[in-house]
This record gives C-alpha cells, structure tokens and sequence, in this order.
C-alpha cells in the first residue's frame, strides 16, 4: 500500500512523510476514522513508508523492493498484527500466537476497508463476540520483545483497540508507558472514545475525515469503472463512506430498492401476510444484503425529508426515484421523518450485535406502521 493509492488525506499525508523523514514518528499513532473512511489505507501506507528499502524521492514507498513485497502480503518479519478474534481465549499457557492469521493476511492484501462484519464472515464466525483478550495481549508482548529484523522499525499494528478487555488493555498500556526501541504502535479505531482513556493518553490521535462526494466519485469510476453519471448518485448517497458506497453498488443484486418500498407499503398497510413473508425473505439475505435494505430505507426517509423540506434541487436523483420520494414526502411530517430515521437506525443496532434478524424486522415494521399510517 503505497500513500499514492490513498484517497485524499493530503495534509495527513504530508504530515506522516514529514515525520518519518525527519525520524521523529511518535512510537504510538492512532489512527481514528468512521468505517469506510481512509484511516486504515493511511495507516498501512506509512507501515509501508517506514519498512521500505528504496523510499522514492523521500515520498513515498517504492512498491518493488523485497520489503515492499512482503509488508504487502502481511508476511515482512518486522510486521506484526493484533485484531479481534471471535470466542478469545484467556489463556497464559503455551505459546502465543494470532489465531486465523492466514486470513488476516488475506484481508491485510485485499481490503483497504475492512469492518467487523466483514472479518466476521472471513472467519465463519459471525455468531460469536469478538474480543482482543488476554492471549492476543501475550502476542502484543511477544513482538514488543523481539529485535527489528530487517528495517529500522518493528511495527505492531492493533486494529480496532476499542475491543480490548481490561487485561489486554493494561498490557498494551505498560508497553505504550515505557516502549521498547525501534517499536511503533499504530492503532486503527472506530470509536476512540471507548479506548482506555490512559492509552488514549500515550497515543498521538490522527483524525481522519470522511470522503467527500467527489472523492468518492473518482474512486467509484476508477476502482468500479462506473459512469458519471452513476458514481455521482452513488458518492452524493454514501455520506463520506466507501463502505457506505459499496454497498449501495452491491445491493442492486438484492433488489434492495424495491424491497425497501415494498417493505414501506406492507407496513403502512400493515399487511400481516406480506411482512410475514418479506420478514423471512429478509432474514435468509447475508449481513451485507440486510445492511443494503436498511440503508435504501433510511435514504427513502432522508431523501423524503429533504424533497419535504428543503429544495429539490438537492436531490440528485433519476426521475423515477424522485416520483416515489415525491408520494411518500406527501405523508411525512418532520416528527415523522425523524421517528422513522430512528427505528431504522435502532434496527441497524440490533442488527450488527447479531439480533434474531426475522423477529427483529418484524417488530421494525409494526414500528413503522405507526409512523406510515
């Protein structure tokens, strides 16, 4: 991964170079970013800087050399990795070593933007609690004790921190209070403000803002070969999210658009017969395909919301979307609008903490009977 290949984030980037040229990168980064934002891309392009053996032109990483290669494929001596693992153990017997490291190693290569449902699946095993816990802490303490190989650093990379339990917390909190020469701790976190405050405290915080629309736009053309046309309604849905935007370019394949209306119609009629039996159809879709139906939902509202209350011109819509915002706006006071943003958001809760999916969209759609009516 090379800072080239990053999104946006230019001062951030300037920043980084800046402070690895002059040899003075803080010995613990955390990088804080929403899921979809580029705080992992900024965080694996300066592992990549730091490791390279031919910098080019002092900017960026070469993306050939021999270190490249293998901090690209996961497997350079001087990387190590801590991630959440689903049923963690809390064992201080035996060896310690990362579990299912041969797909982290697959999503390190693959995926610019990873998330927990995501890594999840990865590993079938999305019906468990995942958790960095006592024995991922020994494997943080593991590599803090070993000699940089082959670069100047060893880098220990700990992906989302906010999911550490209170063992593996004071662990990394004694390495992060008197840290080990030639060792940097990046973190990568989606909610910092549930990190221990104290390694919050030792830790230099990056922010890292959302996309903006033509960001977005320019990725969607060139990664998803999209037309204008198409990435640009796309990007001005995705609220700064990549996730967000891939997400509505995949769930055309579940018809997510016309399931949400559907799904809208049943539960202003309250037709018991069709809830029933989307409530099933909903729950036989994969975690991604359900996200999809919930987010088409939340843009109707939003969408409503603004046809209602601000201009049309600010939605950038095919006509045939903006007719079906135009009929379901009519029925929509602000009260309403807001109501409805909050089942949906309250449903997406639920879901992502693995809620019986089937009794889960049930009782969402008599919720949102009582705001349709």
């Amino acid at each position: 991964m090379r800072f080239a290949k990053v999104i946006g984030s230019a001062t951030i980037k300037e920043r980084l170079v800046s402070a690895a040229q002059s040899g003075h990168v803080p010995h613990a980064l955390l990088f804080h970013g929403d899921p979809g934002s580029a705080a992992f891309s900024l965080a694996k392009a300066l592992g990549a800087y730091l490791l390279c053996e031919n910098q080019q032109a002092g900017r960026d990483s070469c993306g050939q050399c021999a270190a490249c290669h293998k901090y690209d494929k996961g497997i350079h001596p001087d990387l190590h990795f801590i991630y959440p693992v689903p049923g963690a153990a809390e064992s201080d017997q035996g060896e310690p070593e990362m579990p299912f490291l041969p797909e982290w190693r697959n999503l390190w290569q693959t995926h610019h933007f990873p998330e927990l449902n995501g890594w999840a699946e990865a590993v079938q095993s999305t019906g468990k609690a995942f958790l960095i816990s006592k024995n991922e802490s020994r494997v943080i303490n593991k590599a803090a004790s070993l000699k940089a190989f082959e670069g100047r650093y060893k880098l220990i990379f700990l992906w989302l921190p906010e999911m550490m339990n209170p063992t593996a917390g004071n662990r990394l909190l004694k390495l992060l209070e008197e840290p080990p020469a030639q060792t940097l701790f990046i973190l990568i976190s989606e909610e910092p403000d549930k990190v221990m405050a104290t390694i919050l405290s030792r830790t230099q915080i990056i922010h890292v803002q959302p996309f903006n629309s033509e960001e977005i736009q320019s990725y969607l053309e060139g990664e998803h070969q999209l037309s204008t046309s198409e990435a640009v309604l796309i990007a001005g849905r995705s609220e700064g999210s990549i996730l967000k935007a891939l997400a509505w370019l995949n769930s055309e394949g579940t018809d997510a658009v016309n399931f949400a209306l559907q799904w809208f119609r049943d539960s202003r009629d309250l037709n018991a017969a069709g809830l029933s039996e989307r409530s099933d159809a909903f729950a036989k879709l994969n975690k991604q395909d359900q996200k999809a139906v919930i987010q088409q939902a939340f843009q109707l509202v939003r969408e409503s919301m603004v046809y209602r209350f601000a201009t049309e011109e600010l939605l950038r819509l095919p006509e045939e979307r903006k007719e079906i915002i135009r009929r379901l706006s009519t029925k929509l006071s602000l009260e309403r609008c807001e109501a409805l943003l909050k089942i949906l958001n309250d449903t997406g809760y639920h879901l992502e903490r693995n809620a019986n999916s089937r009794l889960t969209f049930f009782d969402t759609s008599l919720l949102l009977h009582e705001q349709l009516q």
